[in-house]
């Protein structure tokens, strides 16, 4: 078996015309990831400014809303449903899904609110 890490910053220019779907460690959390020491999130965000064609789904935080501020931004609520020894507790969602222009346009002209 192969494994081929690569970063943001080779994949996304790799697949211009391609529609991504992105779903980045959150701020701060990224060590539980394999493969991430921490995942530069202004990089990310200034390569998607003035891309079309994709969706992000991250944690709804100060610093994501301001990293995609100028996006459409749509909060997203569901429960987690935890089943460890410790914690059986559903715990709600706290995420937002960002939108390029372009998919925010195709939603709004959907009549898609």
């Amino acid at each position: 078996m192969t494994h081929f890490i690569r970063t943001i910053g080779e994949v996304i220019p790799a697949h211009p015309d391609d529609f991504l779907y992105l779903d980045p460690p959150y701020p701060g959390i990224s060590e539980i990831y394999f493969g991430h020491t921490g995942l530069d999130h202004a990089r990310l965000a200034a390569q998607l400014r003035g891309r079309e064609r994709w969706i992000m789904s991250n944690q709804d935080c100060e610093h994501v809303r301001d990293l995609y501020s100028g996006c459409h931004i749509e909060p997203v609520h569901w429960s987690y449903s935890v089943s460890t020894a410790r914690d059986t507790a559903t715990k709600p969602s706290s995420e937002v899904l960002i939108l390029s222009a372009d998919v925010a346009r195709q939603r709004l002209s959907l009549g898609m609110n």
